[in-house]
C-alpha cells in the first residue's frame, strides 16, 4: 500500500499578516499574484494533490468507523478499523462501549471524552 502524500499548507493570500485569518479562500483579485500562479505566492488546492485510492480515508493506517451501539462495536475489526463513538451517545453507554473496545483491543479515536 502506498504512503500518504504530504500536501502543502494552503493559505489565503497574505495569510502571514495578523489581520488576515490563516485559512484558505480562492484568490479573486484581477491582479492577484496567487491567482496567476506565481511560484512564490503559495500553492492552491488542485486535483493533483489527491492521495492514492487505497490510502485516501485512512487514519494511522486504519479506516474510521462511527459507533453508537454495542453490536456495532463488536463488528469492528481491530486490525483494519478504528472506532469513533458518536457524539449523541451518553456517558453511561460511552463507558460501556469503551469497556468493550478495551476488551477486544480496538483503538478508539475520541476516548478522552468519556
Amino acid at each position: 500500500m502506498p504512503a500518504k502524500k504530504k500536501t502543502p499548507k494552503f493559505r489565503v493570500q497574505q495569510g502571514y499578516r495578523k489581520r488576515v485569518p490563516n485559512r484558505w479562500r480562492k484568490p479573486k483579485g484581477i491582479q492577484s499574484k496567487q491567482r496567476h500562479n506565481i511560484k512564490s505566492r503559495g500553492a492552491r488546492p488542485k486535483v493533483g494533490y489527491k492521495n492514492a485510492a487505497g490510502v485516501r480515508y485512512l487514519d494511522r493506517g486504519k479506516f474510521n468507523v462511527t459507533v453508537s451501539s454495542a453490536s456495532q462495536m463488536q463488528a469492528i475489526d481491530p486490525k483494519t478499523q478504528r472506532a469513533y463513538i458518536a457524539g449523541a451517545v451518553g456517558r453511561k453507554k460511552r463507558l460501556a462501549l469503551l469497556a468493550i473496545a478495551e476488551k477486544k483491543g480496538i483503538s478508539v479515536g475520541n476516548a478522552l471524552r468519556a
